[in-house]
């Protein structure tokens, strides 16, 4: 742009000096004119060359007033350009500070929740709604998979449920639920006949744990009827297992790796002495260190060997 400004004004600059010579060259020819013709030129001008004089006049003048334009353009023009320029590095910078302050968010973001996550303890609502995020990040088309190591699933159902829910309509869902039951026997029956005794507090779980998987398989019928309408998908499947739990929680198998799983201890200043530990999930989503790797492989070997041991006491509800 600066370049065709430049030259416009050399162009209208040698106009006038092509015009000039023209009007200089006109009055000279008249001069000479009524010299040779009119010995009265000077004592008694003619007025054509009165009006060549005049004419020459205006046109010093106006060549004056056009190179104390030209140079007053080019001043104008070169501080336009300056400012042009100063304003596009202005521009240039804010583009950077804003570029900064963008990157400068994602890392303070990246922080917090790194500093929000490293070494925190989480609830089952919390794991819950953590869980929740991660698979809508993941899209929906992708199946997702869930084997869920529980125990009575008094409050982790009721959590797990609208979730559960919420996720078959866009995507379709496995779901492995093992819970613990009076009905079922580990799978291998002792030659006595006896099952081995469980804490008093665990035997508590069995019985109410028969009476909400009970509960979870016919919510499991309708949510199945409903998809089946609506054209999702759901396969679903129930075993009941009898044991000591040691860890309990959910494991998402697809379309990501993540675990949420806590662990049962003995703890006296809880109403029930043996305590299922629901205030105190890990959650495990990387597993490029060692202790993530070894908390998923603790779920997932619990979950394996009792799932395989108690196949006779399954529940399959399928819309595939």
């Amino acid at each position: 742009m600066k370049s065709i400004l430049n030259v416009y004004h050399r162009a209208r600059t040698l106009l006038g000096w092509l015009a000039g010579y023209l009007l200089v060259a006109s009055v000279v020819l008249i001069l000479l004119a009524g010299t040779v013709f009119d010995s009265g030129i000077l004592t008694d001008p003619t007025p054509a060359q009165l009006l060549a004089v005049v004419a020459f006049m205006i046109f010093l003048l106006r060549m004056d007033v056009a190179v104390a334009n030209e140079g007053l353009e080019k001043e104008v023009d070169g501080k336009t350009g300056k400012m042009s320029d100063a304003a596009e590095r202005i521009e240039a910078t804010q583009s950077n500070i804003n570029g900064a302050v963008r990157q400068l968010s994602t890392d303070v973001e990246l922080m917090r929740r790194t500093l929000h996550r490293s070494g925190k303890l989480w609830t089952l609502e919390q794991a819950i709604e953590d869980l929740r995020s991660l698979v809508e990040k993941a899209g929906p088309a992708k199946t997702l998979t869930i084997k869920h190591l529980g125990l009575n699933m008094s409050n982790a159902w009721d959590e797990l449920c609208p979730m559960l829910k919420e996720f078959v309509r866009d995507r379709p869902v496995v779901l492995d639920l093992l819970i613990l039951g009076k009905g079922a026997a580990g799978g291998v029956v002792p030659p006595d006949g006896n099952v081995a005794a469980l804490p008093e507090d665990v035997e508590h779980w069995l019985e109410s744990g028969d009476k909400k998987r009970a509960q979870i398989e016919q919510v499991l019928r309708e949510i199945e009827q409903a998809v089946r309408a609506e054209g999702g998908s759901l396969t679903a499947r129930v075993r009941s297992y009898r044991d000591l739990p040691v860890v309990h929680g959910i494991r998402i198998k697809g379309p990501f790796d993540a675990a949420y799983l806590s662990i049962c201890r003995w703890d006296e200043k809880e109403p029930d002495p043996f305590w299922w530990g629901g205030k105190y999930y890990h959650r495990v989503q990387s597993t490029d260190s060692d202790e993530q790797k070894d908390l998923m492989k603790i779920l997932d070997g619990y979950f394996e060997r009792w799932w395989a041991m108690n196949a006779k006491t399954e529940f399959a509800s399928s819309t595939a």
